[in-house]
C-alpha cells in the first residue's frame, strides 16, 4: 500500500469542514520532520502520489505537500481557518504535475517528436493545452503552455531522443 494514502478521508474531512490542521511533515531533505500549521485547500493525485496544497500560516505562503511525507496531523479547533486567496480549482491548470512557485507563469513550449512517438502525444496529450503546429516530414511540432517544473523535465525527457524541445532554448 502507498504510504500516506491513510491521510485522504480525514484530509478531506478537514478541507470540508474548513478545520485548520497542524502537520509533523519530514521532506525528503530535512533530517527532523517540521511542524507546519496549514490551511488546507484541496488534495491531488499525481502519478499514484497524493499531496494537499493549503496555505502555511506562517507567512502565508502556498504550499503543496506530498501525502507520503505527513508522519501525522491533527486539527487545531482554536486556530481560526483561512479561506484561499486564489482560485483553487484553477491553481494547477497551468501544470504538469504539482510543482509550482508562487508568482510563477507558464509559457510555451514548442517540441518536435518523431513521427513513430507523434501518435502517443495526439492520442494522450502531454497537456490540456496542447496544439499541433506543423506537420513535417521527419515529425510533428507541438506547443503546450505551461509553468517549467520537475515533472514536465520528466515527461519530455521520457521520450530521449526521439523529442526534442525547441523553445525556450534552456
Amino acid at each position: 500500500m502507498l504510504k500516506g494514502l491513510k491521510h485522504i478521508d480525514p484530509l478531506h474531512k478537514a478541507i470540508i469542514h474548513k478545520k485548520t490542521i497542524e502537520i509533523s511533515y519530514q521532506s525528503f531533505k530535512a533530517k527532523l520532520p517540521q511542524i507546519i500549521v496549514l490551511y488546507p485547500y484541496l488534495l491531488k493525485e499525481y502519478r499514484n502520489r497524493w499531496f494537499i496544497l493549503g496555505v502555511n500560516r506562517k507567512g502565508k505562503a502556498i504550499m503543496i505537500l506530498a501525502l507520503d511525507r505527513i508522519e501525522n496531523f491533527k486539527e487545531l479547533n482554536s486556530e481560526k481557518y483561512h479561506k484561499p486567496e486564489f482560485d483553487v480549482n484553477t491553481y494547477f491548470d497551468d501544470v504538469i504535475g504539482v510543482s509550482k512557485a508562487p508568482g510563477q507563469t507558464a509559457q510555451t513550449i514548442v517540441f518536435k517528436i518523431d513521427n513513430d512517438n507523434a501518435p502517443y502525444v495526439i492520442t494522450k496529450p502531454l497537456h490540456s493545452s496542447q496544439k499541433l503546429l506543423k506537420e513535417e516530414e521527419d515529425g510533428m511540432l507541438f506547443s503546450i503552455d505551461v509553468i517549467w517544473n520537475f515533472e514536465l523535465e520528466r515527461e519530455l525527457l521520457g521520450f530521449g531522443e526521439k523529442l526534442q524541445v525547441l523553445t525556450p532554448k534552456r
